[in-house]
């Protein structure tokens, strides 16, 4: 009887082990990034909420995000400098999607632009400024 039990308890060990992790639906991870391929000084900020849900029906603003929580607002990168930082993020309420104000400036030009995404099955989305040149800032929320 015994051997029976390890052996079950071994065969659940293994079987929790190969099933894949997920991501809290409360806590997400922001990582902004300065991406500058034609040699400019790349600086980059970015406002970003977690929103409970995406109210799709209006116009690309942030009172589309319903239940909104706003990450600590220190998510800046430099090409020169720190080109990529990831800081924590945690809303009061399960995450469906992401609002995200870029700012963006590379020399002589501004490149800053909204985005709102709604993250289907609480994976993660990628916004970036669209800068032309490839010149820009890049926001990732997993």
């Amino acid at each position: 009887m015994n051997k029976i039990v390890i052996v079950a308890g071994c065969a659940l060990g293994l079987a929790l082990a190969w099933i894949p992790a997920y991501a809290s639906p409360t806590s997400k991870k922001v990582t902004i990034t300065c991406n500058s391929a034609s040699g400019d000084i790349v600086t980059g900020t970015a406002d970003v909420y977690l929103c409970s849900s995406i109210d799709s029906s209006a116009t690309v603003t942030f009172d589309e995000c319903v239940g909104a929580t706003q990450c600590p607002s220190d998510f800046t990168c430099d090409s020169t400098g720190t080109i990529s930082i990831t800081m924590p993020c945690v809303a009061s309420s399960k995450v469906g999607g992401v609002y995200v104000a870029i700012g963006c400036e590379d020399g002589n030009d501004s490149c800053g632009t909204t985005h709102i995404s709604t993250l289907k099955g609480g994976k993660g989305v990628e916004l970036s400024d669209g800068s032309s040149d490839g010149d820009g800032v890049t926001v990732t929320v997993k």
